[in-house]
């Protein structure tokens, strides 16, 4: 996939997922799949394969109504993508509305065209997102 059908594709993604939850996206992801959230994340450490990716997703489900994710950025180098994005919800319990700024960094496996990587980090963790952007 050139830089474009990249972009195109995780800007689907992202509507995808608001409107309709994690298995709408699965197919996105490798089998074995790793999600990375830094040790300052309110659940740290690193979940493997498809179903530590969907508890990532029930776990942010379940506690907030998403509305939707603006895409600010993506930024495409090699197999990787730098997803600058904020998300628009509102506490399901509560109903406080929420808005959070953050960071995703794909790593594509290029021989299935899918991600095999996607790590987290907060709007205060930019510099730490450019850095796993920027490492081969």
């Amino acid at each position: 996939m050139d830089a474009a059908e990249v972009e195109q594709r995780l800007r689907v993604v992202y509507a995808q997922l608001a409107e309709l939850g994690y298995e709408a996206v699965r197919d996105m992801f490798t089998d074995d799949v790793e999600y990375v959230n830094p040790p300052n994340a309110v659940e740290p450490g690193i979940r493997q394969g498809q179903e530590g990716l969907r508890a990532v997703f029930d776990n942010i489900e379940d506690a907030t109504k998403v509305m939707n994710y603006e895409i600010r950025s993506v930024e495409v180098r090699g197999h990787k993508a730098l997803v600058t994005a904020r998300m628009l919800g509102e506490g399901r319990v509560s109903g406080v509305p929420m808005e959070a700024t953050f960071f995703h960094v794909f790593t594509f496996d290029p021989e299935q065209d899918k991600a095999r990587r996607l790590a987290w980090f907060s709007e205060v963790e930019e510099e730490a997102a450019r850095a796993e952007f920027a490492r081969g």
